[in-house]
């Protein structure tokens, strides 16, 4: 969600209602609240941290993050070191490397669906038994060149929902990477969600940027497959493979760099026939003691073989149960915290709105109409959250500061916040800022 100019939000709390409420705020910008919907507070859910850390309540699946980490007895540790790497900012960085699963979750197709469609539309059997860079040459074949890349076109390069945004693990990027951001994917996704609205390399057009990127630390989506914008130049079969994974191209001079002077965290990647990661493995012998990082999803029995495979390859693994994406939204959320600490949590009982003993679902309603209320064309807005005491006002405050602005500064507004203070934050306002007032 670029923005032109900062913009300021403020979001209350309160157990009265509140009508027609008019203020000026110079220039001639009036503000009107309406009145504020009474909140639904009919829907409950509870989650079992310690026996059913994927519990399902009410067709509901609540997934926390002690339960990802309970999952697998080294998933604590490896969080650990990933924390400190990103809270240590003097240390190599840390670089997101985006595949597909991530933008599965705005209804991208995956390879697999992306091929076994075009066959469909053929009307022929996919082919088995055989890597998808061999069928996609297949699909080209069948297809002609116009008919494939139109298909390409169709498929990945329209806009995306941005009221799903909030939700989903993409959201988090920006705020916790906000420099380079590596990509094999060539949907316009992470274009879409960037606030920064950062330039775009690959490997046919600005590849110069890459190195500028590297050095100056300077906002980066280094999407090395091309891009949809230019169809006909993205890597996508078995040719196109062949030719930009050659030895000295300015592909695999970008990767070499990237893989040796930062640490990948792979996230919506299967890691498997993986052409990077072959890359990678080649490069291990001469930097034994450089730790790349994942977070993937496993069947429980099959933990300790994924781990030691991936371990072979100098990458340090948090697994979560298969099926379970959502997972990867709830982890990095967790590492946001820790990378700011105005979003750390102390004191915690299980009893407090932030404690996540209760799964919070049933308010999908609430939520778009708070980011409805957040993405106005307005420079400064406001809404209350109203309703009885105890009803969920700050609990719904809370989840949707937490979850869907997470590129947004957000100071909390409670009775113990004194006038210096707010005037401290106001002078050091850099960025869209969401005030809550509790």
């Amino acid at each position: 969600m670029p923005h032109s100019a900062h913009k300021i939000a403020a979001l209350f709390y309160s157990c009265i209602d509140l009508f027609d409420i008019q203020q000026d705020f110079g220039n001639n910008h009036r503000i009107k609240s309406d009145k504020s919907r009474e909140l639904n507070t009919h829907r409950k859910g509870y989650s079992n941290r310690e026996n059913k850390p994927f519990s399902t309540e009410e067709g509901h699946n609540i997934v926390t993050f002690n339960g990802i980490m309970d999952f697998n007895n080294e998933n604590t540790g490896v969080f650990e070191a990933l924390k400190g790497l990103l809270t240590n900012k003097q240390k190599a960085k840390v670089v997101p490397f985006v595949g597909a699963g991530l933008s599965a979750d705005f209804g991208f197709p995956t390879w697999t669906a992306f091929l076994k469609e075009g066959f469909e539309i053929k009307k022929k059997k996919m082919p088995e038994k055989t890597s998808y860079l061999v069928i996609a040459e297949q699909l080209r074949y069948e297809m002609g060149k116009d008919e494939f890349y139109a298909f390409v076109r169709r498929k990945f390069s329209r806009d995306i929902d941005k009221s799903k945004i909030a939700r989903k693990a993409v959201s988090f990027l920006p705020k916790l990477f906000p420099s380079l951001i590596v990509t094999t994917n060539f949907d316009r996704l992470l274009e879409q969600i960037h606030p920064k609205n950062p330039p775009v390399a690959y490997p046919q057009k600005n590849g110069p940027l890459l190195s500028y990127a590297l050095e100056k630390e300077n906002p980066l989506i280094f999407k090395i497959h091309g891009s949809v914008e230019i169809a006909e130049d993205i890597i996508f079969t078995k040719d196109a493979y062949d030719d930009e994974y050659a030895q000295e191209t300015d592909l695999v001079k970008g990767l070499h760099r990237c893989f040796s002077e930062d640490i990948f965290l792979f996230l919506g990647c299967s890691l498997e026939q993986d052409k990077p990661l072959e890359i990678w493995k080649e490069m291990i012998p001469n930097l034994k003691d450089h730790i790349h990082y994942a977070i993937l999803p496993c069947k429980e029995e099959k933990c300790t073989q994924r781990r030691e495979e991936l371990r072979k390859q100098n990458i340090n693994v948090i697994l979560y149960p298969s099926g379970k994406h959502d997972c990867v939204r709830v982890i990095l959320k967790e590492l946001l915290r820790a990378t700011y600490p105005y979003l750390r949590r102390s004191g915690i009982t299980p009893f407090r709105y932030d404690a996540g003993t209760v799964g919070f679902f049933g308010r999908e309603n609430e939520l778009e109409a708070l980011q409805a209320f957040l993405t106005a064309n307005r420079a400064f807005c406001w809404t209350a959250i109203t309703g009885a005491g105890g009803s969920g006002k700050t609990r719904l405050g809370y989840e949707f500061a937490e979850n869907n602005v997470s590129w947004w500064n957000v100071p909390k507004l409670g009775e113990a916040y004194n006038k210096e203070e707010l005037d401290r934050t106001k002078a050091n306002i850099e960025g869209d800022t969401l005030f809550v007032l509790d």
